[in-house]
This record gives C-alpha cells, structure tokens and sequence, in this order.
C-alpha cells in the first residue's frame, strides 16, 4: 500500500469546504482507504454537524460518504507554530473503489453550529492518509490483490481468465493484449474450448 499523510485545517461557516488533489498516483490499484479525524479546535460545543467526505477520480467519477454526524464539547486550545494542542476529534475511515492516477478529496461541514469566529471554534481535518490497494504485480487494472483479479496486463503480458501470462494456453492467441480463442475455417469453438 502507499500511504500519504496530511492536515488541514477548515473554514468556519456553515457549507464551506476543504479540498486537496493528488495527482501522480499508482495507477495500479483498485481501492483507496482515507482515513482521518475530523474535529473541533476551540472552546464551545459542535453539535450534529453533518460531515461529508467526497472523493473524485481523474475521470470526474464521485464517491460520496455522508451522515458522519459529530457531538462534542472541546476545552480551551493552544497554538504553537502551527500546531493546536487541543480538540476534540473523532477518527473516520471511508473505502471505496479507484483506479484512476489522480484523487480530489473534498470535505464539507454542512448545518454547521459553529461560529464564524476563530477565536471561538473551527473545524479540523488531522492525521488524513491515503492508503492505495494495490493490484498484482503483473496487472494493470484488477479487482482486488489476487493474481487471479486482474481486468488487464502490464505491457508484454496478455489477459487470460483473470490472469496476465507471458504466452497464451490452449488454443488462444494474442490480440491486443487479450489471449482470444480461434478455430481454423469451416471449425466453430465449443464452450471446453476444442475445436
């Protein structure tokens, strides 16, 4: 797995947002894991924000999660450089299929009861991390880890029920980086592949 860590600090008003995008991934993998904590920096209390965390991929495809609603009452906080030592957090973890070399992470406060001022709260993202599923080695799209899961191959192999071979079995051959099953004229395929 690849893993990048980050943190962000939030606005203040109701609806607004954070984003980051990556770009540059390992296009290899088929899943991300985010995982995080979302909080409250400041005195006061947060009541039964809604929290949305919104992933999209290069190709403008969104995986939406939602209802993450959060309680709580946080003490006065202390700032060092850039550092609050602080807060009440609650840690989240959101898995959803991706495959594509770029990811756009949004997360947005909605009905937000926290106050416009700094001095009174704001919200946080802390410790995020991208943790990428990586495919096979010998895939270049798949399903899941399994060697047995790939969709397609890496250049030099061809795609043969699931598996990315060096040559094709049988009586397949390779076209376009698929082993294909072909008879000679006036010969038709059976479903056991003889012809």
């Amino acid at each position: 797995m690849g893993t990048h860590s980050y943190h962000m600090l939030g606005p203040f008003a109701n609806n607004q947002y954070v984003s980051k995008t990556w770009s540059g991934l390992n296009a290899n993998h088929y899943q991300i894991t985010v995982l995080y904590s979302y909080g409250l920096l400041g005195s006061g209390t947060w009541t039964s924000d809604n929290i949305s965390l919104i992933a999209t991929d290069s190709n403008g495809q969104s995986t939406i999660s939602t209802n993450q609603l959060h309680s709580c009452t946080s003490g006065p906080f202390a700032v060092s450089g850039c550092a609050y030592t602080q807060g009440c957090f609650v840690n989240y973890q959101f898995n959803f299929p991706h495959s594509t070399d770029s990811l756009t992470l949004r997360v947005v406060a909605q009905d937000s009861t926290m106050s416009l001022s700094i001095n009174v709260n704001a919200w946080s993202i802390k410790d995020l991390q991208i943790l990428l599923h990586l495919c096979h080695h010998t895939c270049q799209t798949c399903t899941n880890s399994l060697f047995i899961s790939c969709t397609s191959c890496i250049a030099g192999l061809y795609l043969q029920g699931g598996v990315c071979v060096s040559s094709c079995q049988g009586l397949a051959s390779p076209v376009n980086g698929l082993c294909t099953a072909s008879c000679s004229f006036n010969y038709f395929l059976n479903t056991q592949l003889f012809c």
